[in-house]
This record gives C-alpha cells, structure tokens and sequence, in this order.
C-alpha cells in the first residue's frame, strides 16, 4: 500500500489570505511545457491542474487543491501547477474556502508515466468544480495559460519503492494517515501570541477546529493518535519560531482536550522549516510580505489510525 502524505483539508478557515492579496500572490510567468513519459519517474504519474480566466464567474478567493491528502496547490485564475502522483487509484479534494461540506472529492486511475489534466472551473453556484479533460484540449488550453501557481507544495511521493504485490494488502503495516486538517493561525492565535482568541472574536477559525472534534468523535473507532504540528512564517529568529509554533500546536492540543478528544495527541513544533509558500519576495517584515507568508503560518492536525 502506497504511503500515504499530506493534506485532505477538511474546512474553508485554511489560507483565509490566499484571495486578499493580490500582486504578491502571482506565481512566476512560465509557460507549460509537457514532458516525455520516460521523464516521469518510475510507478510515478503526473497529474496537472489549471485555470482559465471565467470573467465574471471567476472568485476572488483560491480554491486548494489536495491529492490523497497532500495539498499541491491553489489556483489563481490564469495559472496551473503540476504534480506528481504514484500511478493507481487515487482521490483528490477541492478545497470551497466555505464550510467543509462544500468541498468535493474526486476519483482518479493514473496509469505508469501518464498524465492526466484537470481544469478548475467556478460554477453557477459559485463553487469550484474540476473536470477531466483529454489531453490535446488540455494542451491547448495550457497554451493561454501564463503563470504557475502562486502557492505549490515541493513535497513529493516515492513512489519507486512501492512493492506491486497484492497480498501486501493483508500486512499489519500499523497507523497510516488517514486525514488532515490545516488551521489558519492568524485567526486562533493574535501577533506573536500562543493563547487562542476568544470564539467570538474569531468564528471561522474555531469552525475550523471544532468540525476537527467532531470528526474526531465520529472516526474514535478508526483514528488512534492526533499529530499536532506548528508551523510558522520564515520571519524572526529559527529558534524562537520553533518555540512559538510548539506552544501554539499544544493551545490547540489543550483544547482538543476540553472538548472531549479522546485520542492520544501528540505535539509538535516545526518553525519555519516546512513552508508552503513560493513566491514571496524580501526579508523585511513589510504589511506586503507578511500577508503573502499567511498561508505559512498555520498548524495542522494529521489524524492516524486505521485505513478503511
């Protein structure tokens, strides 16, 4: 069974800037260039999402893009980004920027070395939706396509270590990652705190984290440990961000807590060294540049336990 990464985001509160900057949120003029299949690493698929320009129906904000629960992006109009894949069955989730039963989980068969496009499209509802489309359409489509992605995740599967055996099924492999949650922590925490804001103060981000509890009651059978991780912006001195996302991971830890979690919950604190951002320029901490880094301040929570 393929090891299974990041992000299935459960709720709207993530990246709640990603649609409030504007020139900083511009990834970099590049045109799409396909590859051979034999450049595609082994048992590896490439799968590629874009975005045309709607006009009127296009959102302000960012839909974000999460395959087998790794998150690989968001999509600004006029933008595409491109990841990799282990070739199989897979699903992948868009993520509404509303409340969690917004979002929308797709299925996908990638064979070896392929690749597949998918165009995000907002609908008459002002939803996002994603279609497959073939490929000669796709590489036409790209062709009016000018930027990448804003905001890209540099992670990638290993999938040419995967053994192609099915009774590998039948193995005790132990808890695997089944969800994750990615929390906005500029709406928990107030600058430079790890004390949570006041529920009332800030009502999206605690949806975010309460629908977290709830799932969490509802997979008690299936989930067995809660990983609480915090992150941070690259800005400020390593050491002290570190401290600064530890304490914030286990503020949300506690609460879970209070609430009734009954997993056990494990906390920790990573600093600024698993960004998400790519494009935000500069080392002072200008209004600019600390707007462009929220998406990198966050904490998330990777539920583990059984699969299904």
């Amino acid at each position: 069974m393929a090891k299974r990464f990041f992000y299935l985001v459960l709720l709207a509160a993530v990246f709640g800037a990603v649609g409030c900057a504007k020139q900083e949120l511009v990834g970099p003029k590049q045109a799409y260039k396909s590859n051979e299949a034999a450049s595609i690493p082994e048992n590896t698929a490439k799968v590629v999402f874009y975005r045309k320009k709607q006009g009127l129906k296009d959102r302000p904000a960012s839909p974000v893009v999460s395959i087998n629960g790794r998150v690989v992006g968001a999509l600004n109009p006029d933008q595409y980004m491109e990841s990799y894949v282990c070739a199989g069955e897979g699903l992948f989730k868009v993520q509404q920027q509303e409340a969690s039963r917004f979002d929308k989980t797709y299925s996908y068969d990638a064979a070896h070395q392929e690749t597949l496009y998918f165009e995000v499209r907002t609908n008459e509802e002002g939803q996002y939706d994603i279609f497959a489309i073939p490929e000669e359409r796709a590489l036409s489509d790209l062709q009016k396509v000018k930027r990448t992605s804003f905001l890209a995740n540099r992670s990638m599967s290993d999938c040419a270590m995967l053994v192609e055996d099915e009774e590998i099924e039948d193995r005790d492999e132990g808890p695997v990652l089944i969800d994750e949650s990615v929390l906005e922590v500029d709406g928990l925490f107030g600058f430079d705190s790890a004390v949570l804001r006041r529920m009332d103060d800030s009502a999206d981000a605690f949806e975010a984290l309460n629908n977290t509890v709830a799932e969490l009651k509802e997979l008690e059978d299936q989930v067995q440990k809660v990983r609480v991780v915090g992150h941070t912006d690259r800005l400020g001195a390593k050491a002290y961000n570190k401290a600064l996302s530890e304490r914030r991971a286990k503020a949300v830890a506690d609460y879970l807590i209070a609430k009734g979690v009954k997993q056990e919950l494990e906390v920790v604190g990573v600093g600024a060294e698993q960004p998400i951002t790519t494009n935000c320029k500069g080392t002072r901490a200008t209004a600019a540049l600390i707007e462009c880094l929220q998406p990198d301040r966050r904490v998330s929570l990777e539920l583990w336990g059984l699969s299904q």
